[in-house]
């Protein structure tokens, strides 16, 4: 639950309006192909990484604010 919550809140979003209809089309085909050469992460994946993954996850944790 907790990594949830600083999930929602560290992912700095922005909502846009694109008028451009070709432009639109382009950016939902990208999203498409991210979706379906994506998996669903399972509980255990953050824990089976390595400690300097895990570190590095952190570092992007406490730089994230500032970038």
């Amino acid at each position: 639950m907790f990594n949830r919550v600083c999930s929602f809140r560290l992912n700095f979003e922005i909502t846009a309006f694109v008028s451009d209809e070709k432009f639109a089309a382009e950016v939902e085909q990208m999203f498409l192909n991210d979706f379906a050469a994506s998996r669903e992460m399972q509980p255990d994946d953050y824990a089976n990484k390595s400690y300097w993954f895990k570190l590095g996850v952190q570092l992007a944790r406490l730089s994230s604010p500032i970038l």
